[in-house]
């Protein structure tokens, strides 16, 4: 039986975009609050030269419906890309 460690950093939420915007359509986990209050956690990939749409979210395919969802980067709380969880820092 084998163990899968894994590894936990804190960075800005700006370095999480940026690493989500990086990943090349790769498959990762975030969790975020919706704008209606509720903590969501959701599976998910980023299509490769994604931006910030004009209101400041970010678009995300979620893996389990197929459907676009719009993620306001101010309120991600974590993001798990490549085996590596990385936690949200306040300002």
């Amino acid at each position: 039986m084998s163990t899968t460690e894994v590894t936990e950093q804190k960075l800005s939420r700006t370095k999480i975009v940026d690493l989500m915007r990086d990943s090349g359509g790769k498959f990762m986990t975030i969790l975020w609050t919706k704008t209606n209050g509720e903590i969501r956690l959701m599976n998910c990939k980023v299509a490769k030269g994604t931006n910030l749409t004009k209101m400041g979210y970010l678009p995300v395919t979620e893996t389990k419906t197929k459907s676009l969802k719009n993620v306001d980067p101010r309120t991600i709380k974590s993001l798990k890309l490549s085996g590596v969880v990385y936690k949200a820092t306040a300002k």
